[in-house]
This record gives structure tokens, C-alpha cells and sequence, in this order.
């Protein structure tokens, strides 16, 4: 794949030396497959939020842009109803840049978002994104980027009552034990 090489979208054209309706047919396929991958790395997360009782909003806008995948959080339905809603916003970024990195947080904030996660296809880009996130900036700011965002891939989506499941058994397995 040519954008994955390192290559721009500007780039594409000069690539093929004025065979402009070939580096169209190739860009718009690039785009085809990236739209694909974005919908197999947000499969896991919808499937998860449906089952932990989360309202699922794909492609959620207030009008900063889309986030991929929000998961709204109701508490207002038990019985304390004067909390807020609690918006979780996972948002696919398949390329390691700064803008987009910085496109996703600029849209959490003002979509509302409380808690950012970024999914991304390989265990190295959530490095990568990680350490850039959390980097110490030089200049002092009330939010604390390392506490809204983190970084995850698609594989180390899981479910919580699996991990449960086990510290509790481990748990009763002791008691029997005494």
C-alpha cells in the first residue's frame, strides 16, 4: 500500500508522471481500503459497548467532526438521576502524524468527550502515539493529556468479566484453601 509506505496524498500524482486518471482510480481504492479497515477496528468496540449496555453512536457529532465510536453512559436511569451523562470516544487512526493525533483530540474536547481512547492497528503505533501524548509538554496545562487519552489496539479489547471471572475464582480458591 502506497500511503502506508510513507507517501501523502499529494504525493500520489507525481508517482505516476501525468497518468492522472490512474492515480485517481489508485487513490480512491487507498480510500476504499482505509474506510474498511477503520470499520473492522471499530467492529470490536461496537460489539463490546452493545454488550456492556452502553448506548452505541457511531460516527457521534456535535459539530466539531466524527467521532468514530462513542459509548454513552446513563446513570440517570437507576435511581440517582442528577448525574451527568459519561461520553467514552474511541476514534481509529491508522497512520502515525501529529495533526491527526491532534485532529482527535481537538474533536473529543469539543465534541464533549470525557474519556478519549485512540485505536490503532499495530502494538508499535500505540507506542509511538503514547509517548507522544504523554510527553511532558514545556508548557504548564490544566489538562492533563496522559489522564483523557489512551491508546489501544484492537486485540487488547477485552472483556472485563473474563478478568473477573478469574481474580474471583482465584479469591474462593484461597478461602477454601484456609
Amino acid at each position: 500500500m502506497i500511503l502506508s509506505e510513507g507517501y501523502g496524498e499529494s504525493q500520489l500524482v507525481f508517482l505516476f508522471k501525468g497518468n492522472f486518471l490512474n492515480a485517481i482510480e489508485l487513490y480512491c481504492t487507498l480510500t476504499i481500503m482505509a474506510a474498511l479497515t477503520v470499520d473492522i477496528l471499530k467492529a470490536p468496540i461496537i460489539e463490546i459497548g452493545k454488550k456492556s449496555g452502553y448506548e452505541v453512536i457511531e460516527n457521534y457529532d456535535l459539530g466539531a467532526g466524527p467521532i468514530d465510536v462513542a459509548w454513552v453512559f446513563k446513570p440517570g436511569k437507576s435511581e440517582i438521576v442528577s448525574l451527568p451523562d459519561i461520553r467514552i470516544g474511541f476514534v481509529c487512526i491508522l497512520e502515525y502524524s501529529e495533526s491527526a493525533i491532534n485532529l482527535a483530540l481537538s474533536k473529543a474536547m469539543l465534541n464533549l468527550i470525557d474519556k478519549l481512547i485512540i485505536v490503532v492497528p499495530t502494538e508499535s503505533m500505540t507506542k509511538r502515539i503514547s509517548d507522544s501524548v504523554h510527553e511532558e509538554r514545556s508548557i504548564p496545562s490544566i489538562l492533563q493529556l496522559r489522564k483523557y487519552v489512551t491508546v489501544l489496539t484492537p486485540s487488547t479489547l477485552v472483556e472485563k468479566s473474563d478478568i473477573i471471572k478469574s481474580k474471583k475464582d482465584n479469591f474462593e480458591g484461597e478461602l477454601e484453601a484456609i
